[in-house]
């Protein structure tokens, strides 16, 4: 998506793309000039950015996929409407074997993120921003909503570590991948497919830059990220991740 991103017109436009190609991606660039259009001239200081990015040196390691990856994880959960936006303490996630052979058909329960994230005006601008996004898309303000901060550390042997079980769904009706930072990787390369394992031209994808933003419809396709690697042997290696589900209720 090549555009000037102009106040209301990013969610309708983001929407448009997604019906017509089932995805959307825009540049870190664009999607920070869009948040900046919008959020106060204090929003993204240098404290608070930095306050942002270390809350992904404050997860937890997540014990159920341990034996595929290594990954670390923190979340929250929210409720919007017409009267705005309610914090829910749903603390758990579940998907099916369907598409999770790895940890599906069961229920599990992830540590909350934490008071200082949940109130950082960076996450704010981006959360405010996808809100609208996904209304625009699923033709509703009544929503819930999923946050997931993910760190992927690679293995300390050099084998790859994996991102995702192949190719796969997350289970919900509107994603958002929102790329934070990553240390020391080699990897981590986005394919989509449609229902039919179609590939969608237009669609491998590597995100490097802050806040490089995929948006798609996951009932309409699948999606895989290829394993992480160290890129200088023996060195700390890590890929930081913001994703938020969205889904009509």
């Amino acid at each position: 998506m090549n555009t000037t991103l102009e106040t209301p017109a990013f969610a309708h436009l983001a929407a448009q793309t997604m019906r017509e190609q089932l995805f959307c991606f825009s540049t870190g660039s664009e999607f920070l000039r869009h948040l900046l259009a919008h959020a106060s001239s204090t929003a993204f200081s240098s404290e608070y950015l930095r306050q942002f990015k270390q809350s992904w040196n404050c997860l937890v390691d997540d014990d159920y996929v341990k034996s595929f990856t290594k990954r670390q994880r923190r979340i929250a959960k929210y409720v919007h409407c017409s009267e705005g936006l309610v914090l829910s303490l749903d603390n758990t996630v579940s998907t099916s074997t369907r598409y999770n052979t790895i940890s599906g058909g069961q229920v599990r329960t992830y540590p909350y993120a934490e008071v200082q994230f949940l109130h950082n005006p960076i996450f704010q601008a981006i959360l405010d921003c996808d809100i609208a996004c996904a209304s625009a898309y699923l033709g509703t303000i009544d929503l819930k909503i999923s946050c997931q901060i993910f760190r992927l550390i690679a293995r300390e042997d050099g084998t790859p570590t994996p991102i995702t079980v192949g190719k796969h769904k997350d289970e919900t009706e509107w994603v958002a991948l929102h790329f934070i930072d990553a240390q020391n990787i080699v990897g981590a390369e986005t394919y989509l497919y449609d229902n039919e394992m179609v590939f969608l031209p237009g669609s491998d994808i590597v995100l490097s830059s802050f806040l490089d933003t995929l948006y798609f419809d996951d009932t309409k396709i699948f999606h895989e990220t290829t394993a992480i690697a160290q890129k200088e042997a023996k060195q700390f290696a890590a890929r930081d991740v913001l994703i938020i589900t969205a889904e009509a209720q």
